[in-house]
């Protein structure tokens, strides 16, 4: 009787196990959605940065560590996200999706996103940095539509 006990205990874990696999599938956040999430993340750690120094990061590695945040310097792809800053003061995160290649569709496609952080006088300017962000290179072709793919 034992021995039936024992073998319904693993079939239900086993079928608990299977059904968590099958929800974790539909719910995890799609890997551009987590991509785009990590540049906002970075960027507002950015501002802490910025705030604290009163200039830009040599790199990402400096970045305050913000309690209760994902910290997520990284693409959903595992791939450190790229970062520079031109000579107007406009932050840009960049990706190169699924494929780690320039260019491509779907999941492959580049994930660029640019936050200015200097006034038109050079002045600068954290306040409203969220509401000057753009997608996509300053220019460039706007970037596809999600796709929940992996």
């Amino acid at each position: 009787m034992k021995w039936v006990i024992r073998v319904i205990g693993i079939v239900v874990c086993v079928a608990v196990f299977l059904i968590a696999i099958e929800v974790w599938r539909f719910v995890r956040i799609p890997p551009r959605s987590e991509t785009i999430t990590a540049m906002g993340e970075t960027m507002a750690r950015i501002v802490i940065y910025m705030e604290q120094h009163a200039d830009y990061p040599k790199d990402l590695s400096v970045l305050p560590v913000r309690r209760g945040y994902a910290n997520q310097i990284t693409d959903a792809w595992g791939r450190q996200l790229s970062y520079s800053v031109d000579e107007r003061g406009v932050i840009t995160f960049s990706s190169l999706g699924r494929d780690g290649k320039p260019g491509g569709d779907g999941l492959d496609a580049d994930i660029v996103h640019c936050y200015p952080t200097r006034n038109e006088d050079g002045s600068l300017n954290l306040d409203d940095v969220w509401f000057r962000m753009t997608e996509g290179p300053p220019g460039g072709d706007t970037p596809p539509e999600e796709s929940s793919d992996d």
